[in-house]
């Protein structure tokens, strides 16, 4: 069985009011989504049920996957796994529900950032991998002490940029 017919068939059992048969697939999610199990296809099955579910925090199958996603460290996502829409409501759920995701904001809007840029090309998801290092590249260069710049670019626009932030 697919991710996709999961949804389907838990969106069916929504339609024709088989509140057991939810309570039945809800509960063998579960089972699969437990802290143990690798859980790589849950992000798939959020995008997928935010689109074909009525958007409510309160569909427990939606609050399942929302929990299992935010336990998991984002830079294990795939970005073709989130979509913006299952990205912006993991959000608004661990913020609604007071809880933190298991990774710190810089990797989230790194994360953000390269997802984009994802959308773009590969060219600029290369650009940017190199320009907003992963979390451990930083805490190396905050601990050494020779830190260099390799983009000369900046530095050729770093004049103009200075004169236009002064008339601003």
């Amino acid at each position: 069985m697919r991710n996709e017919d999961v949804i389907d068939i838990y969106h069916a059992a929504d339609y024709f009011q088989l509140n057991s048969l939810l309570e039945y697939i809800v509960r063998i999610i579960g089972f699969f989504l437990q802290p143990s199990t690798d859980s790589y296809f849950t992000p798939e099955l959020l995008s997928r049920a935010l689109v074909k579910l009525p958007l409510s925090e309160k569909n427990p199958l939606v609050q399942l996957l929302a929990e299992c996603i935010s336990s998991l460290p984002i830079s294990a996502i795939e970005y073709n796994q989130l979509t913006f829409t299952a990205l912006k409501f993991l959000l608004t759920y661990a913020r609604e529900k007071g809880r933190s995701l298991a990774t710190t904001e810089y990797e989230v809007f790194r994360y953000i950032i390269i997802h984009s840029a994802h959308q773009v090309s590969k060219k600029a998801v290369e650009i940017l991998d190199n320009y907003l290092p992963i979390p451990n590249r930083v805490n190396d260069t905050r601990e050494s002490n020779n830190v260099s710049i390799h983009n000369t670019e900046y530095h050729r626009f770093r004049p103009q940029l200075t004169i236009e932030s002064y008339y601003i």
